[in-house]
């Protein structure tokens, strides 16, 4: 009994080995070769391509995406054009032994040139609150409005700027660690930092209106608008844009110089 349960034992070892060692997946035979192998590139580099054959597994036909949109060869080569810049993924799709498959590679899109660097000069100061622990800042319709944050300190002001005193104020709930905020509408829009949760107020009476959920943004740090839409940004290297009416991101994009890409965005004006 114990010498047929042993060679059972073999028997079906064995056929897991085999069928793992004709099971080769696409990415087992195949690899995206980029010109000098590197994986980091400039907005407008030429890029060759090619697929490195590691098993010399008959191909039948190639097509390329980059973050899911065709990408058009001469010679061999693209050049590199995207509405944005950051983290993109370069996908294979090759027909090959009669089967299909796909094997991908990412990639990083640096900025082109190296950005412009602004200086300032101090024209006049005005006096604030020491004991504000500042999170955001927004000029509407004249008025200053400010966030603060640290749990259990955190509120929402509006402020005569000339003279620092506050008009009017409301607390967060302690367990809030106040953040960024914008105006669009009578809207103030404002963040809390690792709660997962932003708030709405009325600009007139401060009451709050409505709260709103993050969606995959990580954390809540700065806001901005531009007129029609709001801009978030959450400590990493992207800028979330929500839709005001529905708070829902709809998109993004990345932070990113001629040399790397940047995270840790934090307070957003525009």
């Amino acid at each position: 009994m114990k010498t047929l349960i042993l060679r059972s034992i073999t028997l079906i070892l064995f056929f897991f080995a085999s069928c793992g060692s004709s099971n080769s997946t696409t990415s087992d035979l195949f690899e995206i070769e980029l010109k000098d192998n590197k994986s980091e590139f400039r907005q407008n580099d030429n890029i060759s391509i090619s697929i490195k054959n590691l098993k010399n597994t008959p191909i039948e036909n190639i097509s390329y995406t980059l973050n899911d949109k065709p990408i058009t060869l001469k010679n061999n080569s693209f050049i590199l054009d995207m509405p944005d810049l950051g983290a993109k993924t370069l996908k294979a799709v090759l027909d090959y032994d009669g089967k299909k498959g796909e094997i991908i590679k990412e990639i990083r899109v640096l900025a082109q040139n190296a950005p412009e660097i602004y200086t300032y000069e101090i024209i006049n100061e005005f006096p604030h609150d020491k004991e504000a622990f500042t999170q955001g800042l927004e000029f509407y319709q004249d008025t200053l409005y400010e966030s603060t944050g640290k749990k259990g300190a955190s509120s929402l002001r509006k402020i005569d700027f000339t003279t620092g005193k506050i008009l009017k104020q409301i607390n967060l709930e302690e367990s809030y660690f106040g953040e960024g905020i914008t105006i669009l509408n009578d809207k103030i829009y404002m963040l809390t930092w690792q709660s997962g949760l932003g708030f709405i107020y009325d600009t007139k009476t401060f009451e709050k209106v409505d709260s709103f959920k993050y969606g995959k943004s990580q954390e809540g740090w700065g806001l901005a608008n531009d007129g029609e839409k709001l801009f978030k940004s959450d400590g990493s290297e992207k800028i979330w844009f929500l839709n005001p009416e529905t708070l829902v991101e709809e998109g993004h994009i990345e932070t990113v110089t001629n040399k790397s890409i940047f995270n840790k965005t934090n307070e957003l004006e525009y």
